[in-house]
C-alpha cells in the first residue's frame, strides 16, 4: 500500500490483479493473498496485522480474503471515525475557549449535539459500505 493510498482503492488494486490471475488460469490459495495483503499493509496497520496473524497462527485459513476485506474496511472506518471525532472534540474545546466554564448545562449539550450528529453520520457511511 503506498503513502496516501485509501484502503478501499488498495483492496481495489489487489482484487483486480487477483481477477486478471485467476483469468490468466493461475490460481492463487486465499492463504497466500490474505498474508500477502497483510504484508501490504502500512505500518500504521502492523499491530492490527500482527493481531490478525495471531488470530490465525496454526490455521491459516482461519480468515478468507474476503473477511479479511471486510475486516480492513471496518478497521479503515473506525480510524476515520475517531479522527472525526478528534476533530470535533478540538473544534467544540476551541469553540468555548473564553466562553465560560466547561460544566455549563448548554456547553455539555452542544458537545452532545455534536457527538450525536457524528454517531449518526457514522451509521449512515457504514450502512452505505
Amino acid at each position: 500500500m503506498n503513502k496516501g493510498d485509501s484502503m478501499d482503492s488498495f483492496l481495489t488494486k489487489i482484487k483486480d490483479l487477483t481477477e486478471q490471475l485467476i483469468f490468466a488460469d493461475e490460481m492463487i490459495p486465499d492463504s497466500s493473498l490474505v498474508q500477502t495483503v497483510l504484508n501490504g499493509l502500512p505500518d500504521s496497520y502492523q499491530s492490527f496485522a500482527s493481531t490478525l496473524r495471531l488470530m490465525m497462527k496454526g490455521n491459516p485459513n482461519a480468515l478468507s480474503f474476503e473477511e479479511l476485506v471486510f475486516v480492513l474496511l471496518q478497521e479503515d472506518q473506525s480510524r476515520q471515525n475517531r479522527s472525526i471525532m478528534r476533530v470535533a472534540d478540538q473544534a467544540f474545546l476551541a469553540s468555548q475557549k473564553g466562553k465560560g466554564k466547561w460544566n455549563s448545562f448548554a456547553s455539555k449539550q452542544r458537545f452532545a449535539n455534536i457527538v450525536t450528529k457524528t454517531r449518526a453520520e457514522t451509521k449512515t457511511i457504514l450502512q452505505i459500505l
